[in-house]
């Protein structure tokens, strides 16, 4: 099979939660790196929630930090769907949550990467667009150096923060701007989309009791239960 390399650039959140642990079980994705951003939460806890699910993946994949505000606006959060600690309330074991993730900013190691990959790197954004932004602005080589960005964000129609605006755009439009004129390819993934793809009640609990830790996650995230 031939793999290619991508970061993921996402602020989990629950839902990045899903996306994370989905991506690990691709055996096409050579995931060289996971960035976080603020988003549904601050970004000291979005990096805590991807230390977490990192260990929940089984992978020995490197964390960037990156940027803890829009560019050029105040920061907008979304606890009241993603919980105070974006993980849905979930308790984590301390000799996880301590781990340390890698002092380079995500935004260099986006650069980095996209030059050790010559060319092939494909990004996956499903958070605010800033490190993406931030990265564009510092590297102006960079879009010669990406494949293809595939997000998750904005809508053909609809939104669910204003009646026009989807989340992930709404937090950061100017980084998003920059994004979609940067000339490299991107494949959106809508609000059009992703509310067609969803997970009931009864879905939720059929996976929990598959009994891996993986399944406990999904089922214990909004309960503040604790994983063993």
């Amino acid at each position: 099979m031939n793999r290619f390399p991508v970061i993921i650039d996402c602020d989990p959140g629950v839902d990045d939660t899903a996306a994370l642990l989905l991506a690990s079980r691709l055996e096409e994705l050579d995931i060289r790196a996971i960035t976080t951003v603020a988003g549904n939460v601050g970004v000291d806890k979005t990096t805590a929630n991807a230390v977490k699910v990192r260990h929940a993946m089984g992978k020995d994949i490197p964390i960037y930090m990156g940027a803890d505000r829009p560019m050029f606006r105040e920061p907008v959060t979304a606890e009241k769907i993603h919980g105070v600690d974006g993980f849905g309330g979930v308790s984590y074991p301390a000799e996880v949550t301590n781990t340390k993730i890698e002092e380079e900013k995500a935004w260099d190691a986006i650069y980095r990467i996209a030059k050790e990959c010559n060319g092939e790197l494909v990004i996956i954004a499903v958070g605010p667009m800033t490190n993406l932004g931030i990265a564009l602005s510092k590297y102006s080589e960079l879009p010669k150096l990406i494949k293809r960005i595939i997000i998750m964000g904005g809508a053909a129609i609809g939104g669910n923060v204003t009646p026009s605006a989807e989340f992930n755009i709404y937090v950061d439009p100017e980084s998003a701007d920059m994004l979609f004129c940067c000339g490299v390819p991107v494949y959106m993934c809508g609000l059009d989309v992703t509310l067609k793809a969803y997970l009931t009640a009864e879905e939720i609990e059929e996976i929990g009791s598959l009994g891996s830790f993986q399944a406990k996650i999904f089922r214990y995230a909004g309960r503040s239960e604790t994983l063993s």
